[in-house]
């Protein structure tokens, strides 16, 4: 079983190919892009600011994410202080920590880039369509019977997600290198005609691991693409 380094897994979340049950499969997504907004109205979100706030393994954090359609993406996440921004611009995969710009290593550049769709702006049909998913039938989680597709994410590692009834993912499971993580999504609001989760809140082997909640967010603003081209070293 491969697993996904915990950090980059996170980042996987926030904010995922089929086989003999394409159909099956194909009827999560249709329902679940249904339940967003319906795929004009993700189509319709060309970029997205969002800035989030909370906390990691106890401190407080925050995060701010820009994410410009079809390849761009930025995460600045802040850490008891620590700033660590990774970034990509569809060419160039980079990490700055504290001022220190290095190319993502192998590993984390392909966790990002399979990142890339996800639910806060490309609809569940780019995740799933980047691994490889089956339909593993109906679970009973917190008194939800949830949908649940299990499968493998290009270039990363094994993931579960849980849809509710009205088809809306709720739960991501994921094993890591430093354990299991189990992130729940929750508070879906409409941002630019489409639905977008507004609360993160993850567990690593039981044990509270992240809490985050959107505080700001745009979409289709304008964004200097020249914010992801990777600095001067």
């Amino acid at each position: 079983m491969k697993k996904l380094n915990l950090f980059m897994s996170l980042i996987l979340i926030l904010m995922m190919g089929t086989a003999a049950s394409a159909q099956t499969v194909d009827d999560v997504i249709s329902k679940a892009t249904a339940a967003v907004g319906g795929q004009s109205a993700i189509d319709g979100v060309k970029s997205l600011r969002l800035t989030m706030t909370g906390t990691f393994m106890g401190g407080e954090s925050g995060m701010e994410i820009l994410i410009v359609k079809p390849n761009s993406k930025m995460i600045k996440m802040t850490i008891n202080g620590m700033e660590i921004i990774s970034a990509t611009n569809g060419t160039d995969y980079w990490m700055n920590r504290n001022g220190q710009v290095v190319d993502m290593p192998v590993a984390a550049k392909n966790q990002f880039g399979a990142s890339f769709y996800q639910y806060s702006g490309f609809g569940i049909a780019g995740l799933i369509g980047n691994g490889t998913f089956t339909y593993s039938g109906k679970e009973d989680v917190d008194g939800i019977s949830a949908d649940v597709v299990k499968g493998t994410i290009t270039g990363s590692g094994d993931v579960s997600m849980y849809f509710d009834a009205a088809g809306l993912p709720f739960r991501i499971l994921m094993p890591t290198e430093e354990g299991d993580l189990d992130m729940y999504i929750t508070d879906y609001r409409e941002v630019g005609g489409m639905k977008i989760a507004y609360k993160f809140e993850s567990t690593a082997n039981g044990s509270p691991m992240m809490l985050m909640e959107i505080t700001e967010v745009e979409a289709n603003v304008d964004i200097d693409p020249s914010v992801f081209a990777k600095p001067a070293q």
